[in-house]
């Protein structure tokens, strides 16, 4: 199971493309009166929350398992040393 995301737009959660049928929830910075509205939403729409969560699970297990992550390294830190040889 997975939990659904709400977040104001930050750089990661706009990479997320979050929306209503995406992984979670973004409300624009200062709206609290939005933030409530969304938050009661989730509260009162069990199968909104897991259709989120779930969605929230599945993209994280895609694109930031570790295996993932420590190829993506790997592959940054050879590119970097690549560089130094020139």
């Amino acid at each position: 199971s997975g939990l659904c995301v709400v977040s104001t737009p930050a750089r990661f959660m706009t990479e997320l493309s979050v929306e209503l049928d995406q992984p979670g929830l973004v409300i624009p910075f200062g709206d609290a009166e939005r933030l409530v509205t969304e938050v009661m939403n989730l509260y009162q729409d069990e199968e909104l929350r897991i259709r989120l969560g779930a969605a929230t699970r599945r993209l994280v297990v895609e694109r930031y398992n570790w295996s993932k992550v420590v190829k993506d390294t790997i592959g940054k830190i050879e590119s970097m040393l690549n560089r130094e040889k020139i």
